[in-house]
């Protein structure tokens, strides 16, 4: 072999002459670190991920949870709160058809409905209302009632149609309704003045059944005929008194048929109800009225009869004005609603601004 193949290096360890020599570089990216963690890093690591996961979850749940929670105590706060009011409504309507029940049958409705009745029926003879008594009337109905409705409500009605038919409520209007103009002071008159035996009666019996009325808070208390047409009596005197509620000019009224049937269908011991509706008599606003029949042993001489006070029902709905202070927040409210799915108390915007109710 010649000499120099011994210094030769052997042909497979020979660079190939067609590729550049490079010396080696550190590999690219994330691996060569990752490479140099150790096991405890990436267990702490684990942890780490896995308790900041367990957080988010429990946030989310916990405002999930928080926020259901809150919707439910508001939702519990508001049914407790509908809850006692209907209640508290139950037990005033328990309360008036009691009184009712119990006046009935009290031997002063007994007395001042057979009493009332006779003197009543003295007066009903022609010419007892005279022509100043008409003049009189007329006048009251014409520039007082009718203006007071129209302001009311904006219901204009031909006053000739609301005056009594009867010579007898005439005269009776004449003396205890068209000289005045305060319910208050009307309200208060023991004695028109007149002379007549009906006013006898009246001094003797309107002092006890005005302190009842004033006493259970009615707005007014009837004694009407045993045929449910004439008001014999009424403590507040308005426009439906000494009427004929059959043939009269509040002949259509709720009173008038809960009177009626009252009539057509007495049982002793026994309350009828009119449910909440426009009453023109007390200028259209809503009025109610509960009504019993008067018994004197079997025989049926009258009809008691008491305005509900809506007032009352308002109280008891709005909270008296309070709503913040019981529960309410600042919109929270409770109302009557019929079964026509009318309101039957006034809605809390209303209280507070009617402008914007109405709006």
């Amino acid at each position: 072999a010649p000499a120099d193949a011994a210094a030769s290096p052997p042909p497979e360890e020979q660079p190939n002459a067609s590729e550049p020599v490079t010396p080696d570089k550190p590999r690219k990216g994330w691996g060569r670190h990752f490479r140099n963690v150790s096991m405890a890093s990436w267990l702490a690591l684990a942890v780490l991920g896995v308790a900041i996961s367990s957080l988010l979850v429990a946030s989310v749940v916990s405002l999930t949870y928080g926020t259901e929670l809150g919707d439910g105590l508001v939702t519990s706060r508001l049914i407790t709160g509908r809850s006692l009011q209907a209640d508290q409504v139950e037990r005033y309507f328990e309360t008036l058809e009691r009184r009712t029940q119990t006046l009935a049958t009290d031997s002063l409705a007994v007395e001042a409905a057979k009493r009332f009745g006779e003197t009543y029926q003295a007066l009903d003879v022609p010419g007892s209302a005279d022509d100043g008594a008409v003049t009189s009337v007329d006048a009251y109905y014409r520039y007082e009632f009718a203006q007071s409705l129209f302001d009311a409500v904006g219901l204009s009605v031909p006053w000739r149609e609301l005056v009594p038919l009867t010579d007898a409520g005439i005269y009776l209007q004449d003396v205890y309704v068209a000289p005045w103009s305060d319910p208050a002071e009307r309200r208060a008159v023991d004695d028109g003045g007149d002379g007549s035996p009906w006013t006898d009666v009246h001094k003797e019996f309107h002092p006890d059944l005005l302190a009842l009325s004033n006493r259970f808070g009615f707005d007014d208390l009837y004694l009407v005929a045993p045929d449910g047409g004439t008001v014999l009596y009424s403590t507040a005197k308005g426009v439906d008194f000494a009427t004929d509620l059959n043939a009269g000019p509040h002949s259509g009224t709720t009173l008038a048929s809960l009177v009626r049937s009252v009539a057509n269908n007495p049982q002793e011991g026994t309350v009828s109800v009119a449910d909440l509706a426009s009453y023109v008599p007390d200028l259209a606003q809503p009025v109610g009225f509960f009504a019993s029949p008067i018994f004197e042993g079997d025989t049926l001489v009258g009809i008691l009869a008491i305005k509900m006070p809506v007032d009352d029902i308002n109280q008891i709905t709005t909270l008296d004005g309070d709503w913040e202070d019981q529960g309410f927040g600042e919109t929270g409210e409770t109302y009557l609603i019929g079964a026509d799915g009318r309101m039957r108390s006034v809605a809390r915007l209303f209280v507070e601004d009617s402008a914007a109710y109405l709006d």
